[in-house]
């Protein structure tokens, strides 16, 4: 087995299928983790790591706890995750879970739970101070409303419609819209859908109007049909992904199975098609149509990993299985060559501007041209990815310069 530690060389070892508690400890150390027999015994109370088996040893009075030689590892890894004070027992559960280590599953649901529990007693206690009405509960929500502490996904939107300033009130139309529909309140006069200033509004926070706007290198829009950005709304609002108070319930009753499946697909998202996003935000610009929203949503992703654990348990039940399996087929045939295009813009700033130059870097070229360019620099990527991968090693390791 090999372990690895950060900030710790290479250690290799060869380790018994079971092992006792004393070893682990000793293992752990010999791999620049120091742990104690309390720690174990905590991390166990808290579904963090494998509890122990009694074996009898033949010719021996008594028995002897023994660990399976995973545990180790684990091990390890739940140290590493601790020495993040901010981190809870919650937190590096469901971070355990999220990279497919064991964790006690009624720990993990209950961890996955907690915080949705949390978001239904508030928003139980906001619809009651606004005496059962949910316009002026909504109205309530938007007043408390800041930008303090604001996600990536938040700060995204506020840029999108036209900076903190203008960007903040016209997001409060679009927080407003939700929180309506949410608590089921009435748009007194006024209206959605194509044409109107909300349907603007919303189209242009979430990034809908981008895609059906940016061209991408065959000139289509990255968005061909064209779809009513609060339709969508309205459409999760009946799917019961705005249904707060029913949410912590809902992830309740899901299988082990559908909630390895909603993690695969969170996962799918925020690691596979993040990466796609960076790779097209690295050549045409950012936010390139509206595919920042994906690089956002991977930035946001573990803090509010339960809600999105519940989205996609919705999503799944009302659009299937096949959307999700051609989003797969798509980020396996295309994840490693975009992520190896966004690492060389990550490693050589300035990339998406050499686009626009010839191949020698010294002349600025026309519109056809830079487009001719990109065409030609894509059909490099698509024939060699690893021509990609080369060269931002060498830039790393500071070869070639």
């Amino acid at each position: 087995m090999r372990l690895r530690r950060s900030r710790a060389p290479l250690i290799e070892y060869e380790m018994p299928l079971e092992t006792d508690e004393a070893t682990l400890i000793q293992t752990c150390a010999d791999g620049d983790c120091v742990v104690t027999a309390d720690q174990l015994k905590r991390w166990r109370q808290k579904g963090l790591l494998q509890r122990p088996r009694q074996v009898h040893m033949q010719g021996q009075r008594g028995s002897r706890s023994v660990y399976p030689e995973e545990a180790v590892e684990q091990a390890m890894l739940v140290d590493e995750l601790l020495r993040n004070r901010r981190r809870s027992f919650d937190d590096a559960l469901i971070e355990l879970w999220r990279r497919g280590s064991w964790v006690d599953r009624g720990a993990l649901l209950r961890a996955l739970v907690r915080p949705l529990e949390q978001m239904g007693k508030a928003w139980s206690e906001l619809l009651a101070e606004a005496h059962d009405d949910p316009n002026e509960a909504a109205d309530l929500a938007v007043a408390r409303f800041t930008l303090r502490d604001a996600s990536s996904m938040t700060k995204l939107m506020v840029k999108r419609l036209g900076g903190p300033r203008s960007g903040a009130r016209e997001l409060r139309d679009v927080v407003w819209f939700f929180f309506l529909l949410a608590f089921d309140g009435e748009q007194e006069g006024v209206e959605d859908g194509p044409g109107t200033r909300l349907e603007h509004v919303v189209a242009t926070a979430t990034g809908s109007q981008r895609a059906r706007q940016d061209r991408v290198l065959d000139g289509r829009p990255w968005l061909v049909e064209v779809i009513s950005a609060t339709g969508v709304v309205h459409e999760l609002k009946r799917a019961g992904a705005l249904d707060v108070p029913g949410m912590a319930s809902r992830l309740s009753n899901a299988s082990e199975a559908e909630l390895d499946q909603a993690r695969d697909d969170v996962l799918l998202f925020t690691d596979g098609l993040a990466a796609i996003a960076h790779g097209m935000e690295a050549m045409f610009g950012l936010d390139f149509a509206g595919l920042g929203s994906l690089v956002a949503l991977a930035s946001d992703s573990k803090e509010g990993f339960p809600f999105l654990i519940y989205t996609m348990l919705v999503l799944r039940h009302v659009l299937g299985e096949d959307p999700f399996e051609q989003i797969g087929e798509m980020v396996g045939e295309n994840q490693e060559r975009f992520a190896a295009i966004a690492a060389i813009e990550k490693a050589i700033p300035g990339m998406a501007a050499a686009l626009q130059q010839d191949a020698s870097g010294t002349e600025r070229l026309p519109g056809q041209k830079r487009e001719e360019l990109r065409v030609r620099l894509e059909a490099l990527f698509a024939r060699d990815p690893e021509l990609c991968r080369s060269s931002t090693e060498a830039d790393e390791t500071g070869e070639g310069q």
